[in-house]
């Protein structure tokens, strides 16, 4: 299929918080293209299993897309939510051995090449890494450099797995990484913390 790329300078008129935006600035460039498709299947980012209106103002709206894409549909256009009966885990499982996605995969919310410390790309990276598939991605991640900051990532993916509206995020890789690692994950004190602090 013909990739189609779109830039905009809307970030740069009107800055946006990503983690708050995303789901409808994906809308927008959806709808400014709108007469190539009848329906548009969006991945989801949160599974279906975890939708949830509270604290919708401040809150990802991945929590609550498959609601927002059947208010933003129309006659004419219909967005769907697709993927959402999986978590993030199912997912990377799913293309871990695609030679597409080894060689094109694209998280990154800061460049054009997976930067390997955002939070985009660390969660995939730890996602990878509770499959055992980080050597599939060495195309499109610099797996060296994540293994220099593997403890730092690991407590990393501990706090945010904490963090409730974060869970749906992080909880699955936790739980994995978590039987694997145990030990090093029950060391893990505010001394560490500041040790392998993310930058």
């Amino acid at each position: 299929m013909p990739l189609l790329k779109l830039e905009s300078n809307f970030q740069n008129v009107i800055p946006q918080n990503h983690a708050r935006s995303h789901t409808y600035m994906d809308a927008l460039a959806i709808y400014s293209l709108q007469k190539l498709w009848k329906n548009y299947y969006y991945a989801s980012g949160i599974g279906f299993s975890d939708f949830s209106l509270k604290g919708n103002f401040i809150q990802d709206p991945a929590h609550f897309e498959l609601l927002l894409f059947d208010c933003f549909s129309t006659s004419g256009l219909r967005l769907i939510s697709a993927g959402g009966e999986g978590d993030r885990n199912d997912k990377i499982e799913f293309i871990a051995d695609n030679p597409i996605a080894q060689k094109y995969l694209h998280v990154c919310i800061r460049k054009e090449i997976n930067c390997g410390v955002c939070d985009k790309c660390l969660r995939t990276l730890l996602a990878l890494d509770a499959a055992n598939k980080l050597d599939n991605f060495r195309e499109v991640f610099d797996i060296d450099a994540y293994l220099k900051i593997r403890n730092q990532a690991y407590i990393y993916c501990h706090d945010k797995a904490a963090i409730p509206h974060n869970a749906p995020l992080y909880a699955r890789t936790y739980k994995i990484l978590y039987e694997r690692h145990k030990n090093f994950f029950d060391s893990i004190t505010p001394a560490t913390k500041r040790m392998f602090k993310a930058k």
